[in-house]
């Protein structure tokens, strides 16, 4: 079981930010990344785009590669708009019943959003008929090998009971309130896992935002729509008043 015999502690979640209530205000988040869906005028997305996280852990960002998994201690906050493919900080990774299974949470927006749609483990598609009600992988490569469980990141969101109650440092505490991610579980074997930790990804429909023609809180790739929300956004962007925008 030497694959998953180096990850057997808590990873520090995010920095120290697993708060004991609401959810994780404890975060120390620093700059923002906006991802965008490929059908969007990308060429926006570099004038928006805050300087990227440094590399370092099991992955990096990279050059601005949203789908990559990376551990940082003070990650950027994510916002996702239109429909793309991402990954994310892993926020918690440990192992269970000797090594046997590892367990991963990977944050993938700083906001609730409309889907979670097909995995990707490394260069593997996991759509979302290859998941069984528990979440267990039943088709592919990864069948009876791997469990995803999606969090579209709801305010109201509770902490995942699986890993609650196979897991004890994750408690109903962690509940990731306002912060869409995904937790994968991955059983051990050398012969599918032949390079170690795999890289998940998915790909989701982004950030729901309010429609000025309807008043409507939904999810859109309009990219006016979507320029709007960013200019205006307080917590991100750059608060600028709808009036300044006429």
């Amino acid at each position: 079981m030497a694959l998953f015999a180096t990850i057997t502690a808590v990873v520090a979640a995010v920095g120290a930010g697993l708060a004991v209530g609401g959810g994780i205000a404890a975060f120390s988040w620093t700059a923002a990344a906006i991802a965008f869906g490929a059908s969007m005028v990308l060429s926006i997305a570099g004038h928006l785009l805050a300087p990227k996280p440094q590399k370092g852990g099991l992955t990096s960002y990279g050059d601005g590669d949203f789908t990559r998994q990376f551990r940082q201690p003070t990650p950027e906050r994510t916002y996702v708009y239109g429909e793309c493919r991402v990954s994310g900080a892993i926020a918690f990774i440990g192992s269970t019943d000797d090594n046997k299974y590892l367990h991963m949470v990977i944050l993938l927006a700083d906001h609730e959003i409309n889907d979670i749609g097909e995995i990707i483990i490394n260069d593997q598609s996991v759509p979302k008929d290859y998941l069984d009600n528990d979440g267990m992988v039943n088709a592919g490569v990864y069948a009876g090998k791997v469990r995803i469980k999606k969090h579209l990141g709801a305010t109201n969101q509770l902490a995942d009971s699986d890993l609650v109650s196979e897991v004890t440092d994750w408690t109903d505490n962690h509940r990731l309130q306002g912060i869409a991610y995904i937790y994968a579980r991955l059983e051990f074997d050398r012969n599918i896992f032949t390079s170690g930790i795999p890289n998940i990804s998915a790909y989701i429909r982004g950030k729901k935002i309010i429609d000025s023609r309807d008043s409507q809180l939904k999810y859109t790739s309009n990219l006016a729509l979507i320029t709007k929300d960013y200019l205006t956004d307080s917590k991100v962007g750059f608060s600028v008043l709808e009036s300044e925008l006429a």
